[in-house]
This record gives structure tokens, C-alpha cells and sequence, in this order.
């Protein structure tokens, strides 16, 4: 393959994956993990702050001699990307996700990044959707005729 042509598709790709990904990572969520957020009125939320959702089928996976959940980051083409480990419960999963878009939020509003303060912002979005997602959960409870 020439160099030229070799050049062309990467850009193709590039232009293609940002068309694609940049949109919202809500085209990557599981039906039921979406299904979640929206329950809990967090959906727009999770869009607005993650261009790429990645799976890690597993329980967790190790970032800087830690075991983690999951871990957000800014990857080569400036899109904010969150990464979860899967093999757990759907709200688990959910509340990372919401976690990890905390993280990004946090960046994104504060010029000087600390991660202490990073880990506290997102621990409180974390906790916030969880409890809108048990109010959302009881209401619904509480309407269901039994």
C-alpha cells in the first residue's frame, strides 16, 4: 500500500469515528444499562459527557498497579472516553459510568486538574444518581398496583 493511500485511510477512519462516536456514547450503552440511566433521569447527563463507551469483560481490570471498575481519559482524537468492567451488576455498572462521566464534567469545568478533587466530584455525581435512581424506583413501586 502506498504511503498515500495508507495516509487517506487513517484519515477516513478518523473522519468516520468522529462522525460516529463523537455523537454520544449512548449508542454504546447496553439496552438495559441505558434503560437505567433514562429510569433515573441521568441519560443526557452520561451523553453530554462521554463521546466513547469501552467494555471490559471483566470484574475489573488493573490501571497503575490498582484494580479498578472502571477509568475515563482523553484519548488521541480529544473524544472523552470511559471504560467499565462489565461482569457485574447492571446498576454497578450504571453507577460507574455516571462515575466516570463525573470525572470527565470535572475536568471539563475546572482549568487546573486535581485528582482528589476530581475522585470527590465524581464519587458525589455517583451517589446523586443513585439516589434519583431509588426515588425513580420507588415511585414506580409506589404506582404499580399490586
Amino acid at each position: 500500500m502506498s504511503r498515500a493511500r495508507f495516509v487517506l485511510l487513517i484519515v477516513i477512519t478518523f473522519l468516520f469515528s468522529s462522525i460516529t462516536l463523537n455523537k454520544s456514547a449512548v449508542n454504546f450503552l447496553y439496552p438495559d444499562i441505558e434503560s437505567i440511566l433514562q429510569e433515573a433521569g441521568w441519560l443526557e447527563y452520561v451523553r453530554n459527557n462521554i463521546d466513547v463507551m469501552n467494555y471490559v469483560y471483566d470484574d475489573g481490570f488493573i490501571v497503575n498497579d490498582k484494580t479498578v471498575v472502571g477509568v475515563s481519559y482523553i484519548d488521541m482524537f480529544k473524544r472523552r472516553v470511559a471504560e467499565v468492567a462489565v461482569y457485574r451488576e447492571p446498576i454497578e455498572i450504571s453507577k460507574t459510568i455516571v462515575h466516570e462521566a463525573g470525572h470527565h464534567e470535572y475536568k471539563h469545568l475546572n482549568k487546573e486538574y486535581n485528582p482528589g478533587e476530581s475522585e470527590i466530584y465524581a464519587e458525589i455525581k455517583e451517589y446523586n444518581f443513585y439516589a434519583d435512581y431509588l426515588r425513580a424506583r420507588l415511585i414506580q413501586a409506589m404506582n404499580c398496583p399490586n
